[in-house]
C-alpha cells in the first residue's frame, strides 16, 4: 500500500521518468505484480512510450485467471481510455482488448458479483460516453436479472444515445429501430416511463407516435394510471403543442374548449389558467373558421382568467383567416389592442402580452395605437387622475405607454434622430420622478439607455454609450436591476473602459452553468481588451487569467457531477431523465464558449509573458474537427432588456459586441493558428495533437468567410499568422520539405508592409472613452509582432547551433526584426498619444453634452454624481492605455 501511494504521488506530480525507475525497481521483486504493472503502463503512456505501455495493457487485459478487484479494473479501463482519448469520431467503446479485461471478470463472478461488475462497467462507460461499453454491461446484467426492468428501461435510453453517436449510418439505424421497437412493445406501468417514451420519440422525431402514446389513455377512465397521466398538466400540454405542430386543428379545439369549459371548485379559477390554452384555442378557431368560439367572462372568473381571455381576442383578430379584408382586419386588431391597454395599462404585463400583435399591424395603425395610448394613459401631469390613482399604477401607465412608443417609433430599422432625443429626454426626466419614490425606476432608465444605444448606432457618436453606461451606473438601485449590471458589463467594455467592466462582472458573481451562458459578455476578446490584473491600491484585485480559469474548472467540474448523475438513474428509477442530462453534457463538451475562452486565456498569456499550463487538453479527441465542429452555441444575448420591434437585425447585445462581431467557427480556426505559432516556438504542445497546417489561402479564405465574426483587423492579419506559422514549421523542421525561400519572403513583405497608422485607431476627442474598436487593433498587432519577434529568436539560436532546426537565409530574419522593430516603436508613440488625451474634465462635459446632458444635468438625483463617473472613467480610460504599453516586444 505504501508503495502504490508513493507511486501514485510521482503520477499526481508529473514526475513520471522518476516513477518508472521506482516502479521498474519494485517489479524486480514482484514481477506478475498486477498493479505495480498498471502503474509501469500508466508512467510509460504519460511518457509517450505507447507501444511498451500497449504492451503491459495487454497482458493485463489476457490475465488467466482473470482480474477481478474492480478498483483494477476501472483503473486498467482508464488506461484503455488513453490510448483512445484522440480518436475522432469518438470511439464508442474501449475496444476488444477492455472488453475481455470485464467479460472475463464477469464470466469468473456468480449472479450477484456479475451485477456489481456490471454497474461498475456501466458508471464508468456512462461517464466516458462509451455508449456501446454501457449497452453490453446492461445485456450482462438482464441476463443476470431478466425481471429487472430497470435494466431494460435503461438499456432503451443508452441504445438511442448509441444511434445518435454512431457516425455509421446503418449502424445508428439498427440502434435507433431496436430502441423504437422495444419500447413500444413495453407496457406503460408508470408516469416515468411514459416520459421516458415521450423522450425517445421527440428525439427520433416521432411526432404521431407521441400522440398514439397520450391518446391511448383516454378510454381508460377507471384506470389509476391512465387518470394520473390525464390530469398530469405537462402531458396535457405537450399533447397541445403536438396537435398544433401537426395541424391536427378539430382535436386541438376539442382538447383546448374543454379545458376552458372546466371550472375549480371555487368558481373563480378555471383548472387550466395557462396562456397555453388559450394560444392553442384561437390557432385552432382560426384554421377551423370558427368565429366565436373565444369563452365569455363572467363575474366569478378571476382577474387573470379575464387577462387571458382578452389577450386571446388580439391574437385572434390577427390570426383570423375569415376576415378577408385587410383594412377591417387591422380595425379589429386595433380595437382589441386599445382594449387591452384600457384594462391592463396599470399592470406591468400590460406591454409584453400584446407587443408582438402590434408589429402585424400596418404603420398607419400603429400610430393610432399610440394616439389611443398617449391620449388614454394615465399620467403623473394629469391632476385629475393623480387625485384619483395610486402613483405606483401612474408611473405603470406610463412606463407601458413609452414601451410601445420606443418598439414602434424607435425600435425600427431608421428611427429619427430627433424622435429618440425627445423620447430619451422624457425617459429621464421620468427617472427623476420615480428616483423620489423608487418605483418603476429600472423601466425608466432602461428605456433611456434604449434610445440612448439606438442612437449611437445612428449616428457612431460614443457619447451616447457613455451616457447610457452613467445611467446604468446610477439608475437601477431596486430588485430588477440585474439586468442593467449586465448590459452595463457589454457598455463598459465596448467604451473601452474595461476596468470598470471587470468589476462590475465580478460583482454579478456568475456561477456554475451560467458561465456558458453569461461569461461572454465580459471574455469575449478579453485578451485584447484588458489582458492585465487589476491591482488598484485600496481594492481587491480582479485578474482576467483567473477569471477565465475559474469559468474553465467549471465546465469539468459540472460534467463530472452530471455524468456521476446520469450513471446514477438507472438504480433511482429514473431513466426517463438520461436524455435531459445528456443534452447538458453535449452542451458543455461541445460549447463553444469553453473553446473560446481557452483561446483567450493562450492569447492573454502570450501577451503578458505569463509562465501558463494551457487548457488546451481539456478538449478531448485533440483534433481541429471537434474544436471546430458541431459545437453549441449558448451564450445568451438577450440577458437584459430589449424594447425592439421587428426592424432591427438582433439584440442590443449582440450589435455592442465589438460591432457586432460575434467569434464563431472561423474566429476559432484563426485564434488556434496563433497560439500553434507561440506553442511551437516554446517547444510545447500544440492546441490539437497535430498543428494547424493552413495555408496562406485558406486563411485569406476563412477570413473572408468570417465576416460576421472578425473585427477588420482580424481579418487583415489572418494572412501574416498563416506564413509565419508555415515559416515556424519550415524553421523548426516539422514540414519534410526544406525551407520555402518564396514563403519567408512573403512573410518578410507581409510584416513590413503593416501600417500602425492605418491599422491602429485613434480617439476623435479627448472627452471620450477610447473604445474597444480603438484599442483591440493595438492588442491584434502586438500579439503578430511579439510572436514574429519570438520566431526571429529562435531562428537566431537555430543559426547559432543553440536550438535544432533548419537555418533559414540570414538577410530575410533581418528583414522581419527590422520590420517588427519599427512598428512595436510607431504602437508605442501612438499608445501614448492617445493616453495623453484622457482628461476627466472632458468627460464630465461628455455627460453633460446634448438634449440628453441636459436632462441628467437637471434631474437632482443623476447630476449630483457625474463628476464621480467622470473621475472613474478617466482612471479606466488611462488604465486601458497603460495595458497597451506594459506590453513587451520580446526582440534579443
Amino acid at each position: 500500500m505504501a508503495a502504490a501511494r508513493e507511486l501514485e504521488d510521482y503520477l499526481e506530480t508529473g514526475r513520471y521518468k522518476d516513477g518508472l525507475s521506482k516502479c521498474n525497481k519494485l517489479l524486480k521483486k514482484s514481477p506478475a505484480n498486477n498493479q505495480l504493472l498498471y502503474f509501469k503502463a500508466n508512467f510509460l503512456f504519460s511518457l509517450t512510450q505507447h507501444d511498451e505501455a500497449n504492451q503491459i495493457l495487454d497482458q493485463l487485459c489476457s490475465r488467466n485467471p482473470p482480474i477481478v478487484d474492480l478498483m483494477l479494473i476501472s483503473d486498467l479501463d482508464e488506461l484503455a481510455t488513453m490510448a483512445v482519448a484522440d480518436e475522432y469520431p469518438r470511439a464508442l467503446s474501449n475496444g476488444p482488448r477492455a472488453g475481455k479485461l470485464w467479460t472475463n471478470a464477469t464470466n469468473a463472478a456468480g449472479k450477484n458479483g456479475v451485477i456489481a461488475i456490471n454497474q461498475k462497467r456501466f458508471s464508468t462507460a456512462v461517464n466516458e460516453q462509451r455508449w456501446q461499453d454501457a449497452a453490453t454491461a446492461l445485456i450482462a446484467m438482464k441476463k443476470a436479472d431478466p425481471t429487472n426492468k430497470r435494466y431494460k428501461l435503461a438499456h432503451i435510453a443508452i441504445q438511442q444515445l448509441l444511434s445518435e453517436a454512431d457516425k455509421d449510418e446503418k449502424v445508428s439505424g439498427m440502434n435507433r429501430i431496436l430502441a423504437f421497437r422495444t419500447l413500444k412493445m413495453t407496457p406503460v406501468e408508470d408516469s416515468a416511463q411514459l416520459r421516458l417514451l415521450m423522450n425517445l420519440y421527440r428525439r427520433q422525431g416521432q411526432k404521431k407516435d407521441m400522440i398514439e402514446a397520450l391518446d391511448s389513455f383516454k378510454d381508460k377512465k377507471d384506470d389509476k394510471l391512465a387518470k394520473q397521466i390525464m390530469t398530469d398538466w405537462p402531458f396535457t400540454r405537450e399533447k397541445i403543442q403536438l396537435y398544433i405542430a401537426e395541424s391536427r386543428w378539430q382535436e386541438l379545439f376539442d382538447v383546448c374548449s374543454s379545458l376552458l369549459g372546466e371550472a375549480s371548485t371555487d368558481g373563480t379559477l378555471r383548472v387550466r389558467d395557462d396562456w397555453v390554452v388559450w394560444d392553442g384555442l384561437v390557432k385552432a378557431s382560426s384554421k377551423l373558421g370558427k368565429t366565436d368560439a373565444i369563452p365569455d367572462i363572467t363575474e366569478k372568473d378571476d382577474w387573470r382568467i379575464k387577462r387571458l381571455q382578452m389577450m386571446a381576442k388580439v391574437q385572434a383578430s390577427v390570426l383570423s383567416e375569415t376576415e378577408t379584408d385587410a383594412n377591417a382586419k387591422s380595425e379589429k386588431t386595433l380595437q382589441s389592442a386599445k382594449d387591452f391597454f384600457n384594462e391592463w395599462q396599470t399592470y406591468p404585463f400590460c406591454y409584453g402580452d400584446i407587443k408582438e400583435f402590434m408589429d402585424e399591424l400596418p404603420a398607419e395603425t400603429q400610430q393610432d395605437f399610440l394616439k389611443h395610448v398617449s391620449d388614454s394613459s394615465m399620467k403623473l401631469t394629469n391632476t385629475e387622475t393623480k387625485k384619483s390613482a395610486k402613483a405606483s399604477d401612474l408611473l405603470t401607465a406610463e412606463i407601458n405607454s413609452l414601451k410601445f412608443q420606443y418598439r414602434i417609433n424607435i425600435g425600427i430599422a431608421k428611427p429619427e434622430a430627433q424622435v429618440i432625443k425627445n423620447f430619451a429626454t422624457e425617459c429621464i426626466k421620468l427617472m427623476e420622478t420615480s428616483s423620489q419614490s423608487k418605483l418603476r425606476l429600472s423601466d425608466a432608465c432602461y428605456l433611456a439607455v434604449s434610445a440612448l444605444i439606438r442612437h449611437y448606432e445612428l449616428e457612431k457618436d460614443i457619447t451616447y454609450l457613455f451616457q447610457a453606461a452613467y445611467l446604468l451606473e446610477t439608475g437601477p438601485v431596486t430588485e430588477d436591476a440585474h439586468p442593467g449590471k449586465v448590459l452595463l458589463v457589454y457598455l463598459e467594455t465596448e467604451l473601452g473602459l474595461h476596468s470598470l467592466a471587470m468589476r462590475q462582472y465580478a460583482s454579478l458573481r456568475v456561477r456554475e452553468i451560467q458561465q456558458e451562458t453569461m461569461a461572454h459578455s465580459l471574455l469575449t476578446r478579453i485578451s485584447v481588451n484588458h489582458p492585465f490584473a487589476l491591482d488598484q491600491r485600496g481594492e481587491t484585485s480582479v485578474d482576467p487569467y483567473e477569471i477565465i480559469d475559474n469559468a474553465l474548472d467549471m465546465f469539468f467540474a459540472t460534467d463530472k457531477k452530471l455524468a456521476h448523475s446520469q450513471s446514477s438513474l438507472m438504480k433511482q428509477g429514473q431513466c426517463d431523465l438520461i436524455f435531459e442530462l445528456q443534452e447538458l453534457r453535449d452542451t458543455l463538451e461541445h460549447s463553444l464558449t469553453r473553446r473560446m475562452l481557452i483561446l483567450e486565456q493562450c492569447r492573454m498569456a502570450r501577451l503578458t509573458d505569463n509562465p501558463f499550463h494551457p487548457r488546451t487538453p481539456d478538449i478531448r479527441p485533440s483534433v481541429l474537427k471537434y474544436w471546430t465542429e458541431d459545437l453549441k452555441d449558448s451564450r445568451d444575448y438577450a440577458e437584459t432588456f430589449n424594447f425592439d420591434g421587428n426592424g432591427t437585425e438582433s439584440t442590443p447585445e449582440r450589435r455592442l459586441h465589438s460591432g457586432g462581431k460575434i467569434p464563431n467557427t472561423n474566429w476559432i480556426s484563426q485564434a488556434i493558428v496563433s497560439e500553434d505559432v507561440w506553442a511551437l516556438l516554446s517547444n510545447r504542445p500544440t492546441v490539437c495533437a497535430k498543428p494547424s497546417s493552413v495555408t496562406e489561402d485558406e486563411a485569406a479564405a476563412f477570413a473572408e468567410a468570417g465576416d460576421k465574426e472578425l473585427t477588420p483587423t482580424e481579418k487583415s492579419l489572418a494572412k501574416p499568422w498563416a506564413q509565419l506559422l508555415q515559416a515556424t514549421k519550415s524553421l523548426l523542421g516539422t514540414d519534410e520539405t526544406k525551407p520555402d525561400t518564396g514563403l519567408l519572403d512573403r512573410l518578410a513583405t507581409s510584416i513590413s508592409e503593416l501600417s500602425p497608422s492605418d491599422m491602429l485607431g485613434t480617439q476623435t476627442s479627448s472627452g471620450l472613452p477610447p473604445s474597444s474598436y480603438t484599442l483591440q487593433p493595438y492588442y491584434l498587432l502586438l500579439d503578430l509582432l511579439r510572436s514574429s519577434a519570438f520566431f526571429c529568436n529562435i531562428a537566431t539560436e537555430v543559426e547559432k547551433k543553440k536550438r535544432q532546426g533548419n537555418r533559414l537565409p540570414p538577410q530575410i530574419i533581418q528583414r522581419v526584426r527590422d520590420a517588427v522593430a519599427k512598428h512595436f516603436s510607431a504602437l508605442q508613440t501612438l499608445a501614448r498619444e492617445q493616453k495623453a488625451k484622457i482628461d476627466g474634465r472632458d468627460m464630465v462635459q461628455a455627460l453633460r453634452e446634448g438634449v440628453t446632458g441636459d436632462a441628467m444635468a437637471e434631474a437632482e438625483f443623476l447630476s449630483q454624481g457625474i463628476r464621480n463617473f467622470a473621475n472613474k472613467a478617466e482612471a479606466s480610460a488611462l488604465d486601458a492605455w497603460e495595458g497597451v504599453l506594459k506590453v513587451r516586444l520580446g526582440l534579443k
